[in-house]
């Protein structure tokens, strides 16, 4: 009997198991670390999650609010009736690892409002009008909770060979 456990990574890796995630189809890999930073002027008026450290495989959130989705970071760009453009690619991934980290409980949903609207600000940067940043806005405000839900990001798992082979 084949034996797939549901598990978090957190320790040692035994060598004659398989270990691996589940991926959501994904339409894009990051090739290089991208830092969304406080200092950049292209996102000065992002509002930026501070008094957090979190260093996690692919993403990395530093106390002043630096985000670092890490080289081969994956992610689908905007959900929902949204056509993907430069704006919308900039602007899902900042959010995407912000949502990712409010799913796995490191960061409390009290910031899901900065979160959203550091989207919006990103898609602005990025020369988004301002009708369009406005109404996706709206969507993720009222359509998006149930993607920044504690724990229902998706799970490591391990393959155990069957006993006694």
């Amino acid at each position: 009997m084949d034996e797939e456990i549901k598990i978090d990574l957190t320790g040692h890796f035994n060598p004659h198991n398989i270990y691996y995630h589940e991926l959501d189809a994904c339409k894009y890999q990051l090739r290089n670390d991208y830092i969304f930073s406080p200092t950049n002027p292209l996102y000065a008026k992002v509002p930026w999650i501070t008094g957090y450290e979190i260093d996690i495989e692919y993403i990395r959130l530093r106390l002043n609010g630096e985000l670092t989705p890490k080289k081969g970071y994956p992610w689908n760009g905007a959900s929902g009736p949204v056509i993907d453009t430069p704006a919308t690619k900039a602007g899902s991934l900042y959010h995407d690892p912000l949502y990712r980290l409010f799913r796995l409980g490191l960061l409390p949903l009290k910031e899901r409002v900065k979160a959203d609207k550091g989207y919006k600000r990103v898609c602005r940067a990025w020369k988004m009008s301002r009708f369009r940043a406005w109404y996706q806005l709206n969507g993720l405000k009222k359509f998006a909770a149930y993607a920044a839900k504690p724990g229902t990001q998706k799970r490591d798992i391990i393959l155990r060979p069957p006993a006694g082979k």
